[in-house]
């Protein structure tokens, strides 16, 4: 495609773009109002779900989901690799 096409389907798709979107937006102006208002009536209860999935995400990422959680549980071969052992002298740590 040479420039000059190029440059007429540009400006062409660009004027129908800003067309099409501004007329929506105009048209769709006072109805986003009035679904806002509805919206705020649960915008608690959207709250209170998002942060109970929030803590559940980060509880398990963290592993203190489950009481007595230890490394390579619930696999059928605790795989020593994904294991954090302990280097001489430390103390405490999760070992499988």
């Amino acid at each position: 495609m040479n420039q000059r096409t190029f440059l007429l389907v540009n400006v062409a798709g660009g004027l129908f773009w800003a067309s099409v979107t501004g007329l929506a937006g105009y048209a769709l102006g006072n109805t986003v109002e009035l679904v806002w208002r509805d919206v705020r009536h649960y915008e608690w209860y959207a709250a209170g779900v998002l942060l109970v999935v929030a803590v559940v995400i980060v509880a398990r990422r963290t592993g203190t989901s489950r009481a007595g959680w230890r490394c390579g549980a619930g696999r059928r071969r605790p795989d020593r690799l994904h294991c954090h052992a302990l280097r001489p002298g430390q103390r405490g740590g999760a070992l499988c």
